[in-house]
């Protein structure tokens, strides 16, 4: 068994004392230097903390930009489709507006040359009639049958 003799007392005690010794000088400064660690483990977790919140705060705001972005996107082209059918319709418009001014120009011109054909013909005509005339009333003094002078003037008229 265990026995308790007086040397063993005197260990016990002698080590109480070598540890309140060693306390003052060595165990704290090592208890300080501990805790100086877990308070800059403590301020480190902090700041990591604080980073990962504005880092997601960042992503957050990226995204929204991001979001954003596209939206108007989206508009600009949704816009420039509006502008290119807009003037899609003014080209057309204004190619059917001259198309249809050309033709009009067309048709007064076709109807000018038409008078004008029509005013030769019957100023023609007239020439043509007065030759005639003039050539029955001669022709009274000549030998030519009317239907002799008829046919003359046929002829002339075909020319």
């Amino acid at each position: 068994m265990l026995r308790i003799d007086s040397n063993m007392i005197w260990v016990f005690i002698n080590l109480i004392i070598f540890i309140v010794v060693l306390w003052i000088p060595l165990f704290r400064p090592v208890l300080n230097i501990i805790d100086k660690r877990r308070q800059m483990i403590d301020d480190q977790f902090a700041t990591a903390d604080k980073k990962n919140k504005e880092a997601e705060s960042l992503k957050k705001q990226y995204e929204d930009s991001l979001s954003g972005a596209k939206q108007e996107s989206v508009q600009i082209i949704e816009n420039a489709q509006k502008r290119g059918e807009d003037q899609y319709k003014q080209i057309v418009g204004d190619a059917q507006n001259k198309a249809t001014e050309l033709l009009k120009n067309a048709n007064l011109d076709v109807e000018r040359e038409r008078e004008k054909a029509l005013q030769e013909a019957q100023a023609e005509i007239g020439d043509l009639a007065m030759q005639a005339a003039v050539k029955i009333v001669s022709s009274a003094n000549s030998d030519m049958t009317d239907e002799e002078i008829y046919n003359e003037f046929l002829k002339k008229t075909e020319e």
